[in-house]
């Protein structure tokens, strides 16, 4: 009878210390699942910026060039003597609200 139970403890025991064994491999699995999509992310988004990066590194002396010189005018506001619809328009004022008093 002694014997019966102290195998039928050991049983258990290892029944538990397998399932623990099995329940930490699965959370490494689910760990390192999510370790790569954040690594692939943090890579893509380096990616992005560096590529933004040369982007901007690459316009940016197109820019200073441009800005440069202030009295320097556009080429494209030269190019006619009749300035562009949009420049010559001067705004219009904002329409009059009336106010309603509301008597009782």
């Amino acid at each position: 009878f002694l014997a019966n139970i102290s195998t039928r403890e050991n049983d258990i025991q290892r029944f538990i210390t397998e399932g623990c064994k099995e329940a930490l491999l699965e959370e490494k699995r689910r760990f390192c699942f999510l370790v790569d999509k954040h690594c692939s992310f943090s890579q893509d988004l380096s990616n992005y910026h560096e590529k933004a990066n040369e982007v901007l590194n690459a316009k940016l002396n197109r820019w200073k060039e441009k800005c440069f010189d202030a009295t320097k005018v556009p080429e494209f506001l030269g190019e006619d003597d009749n300035p562009p619809s949009y420049i010559s328009r001067t705004p219009q004022p904002s329409p009059l609200i009336t106010r309603y008093t509301v008597s009782d």
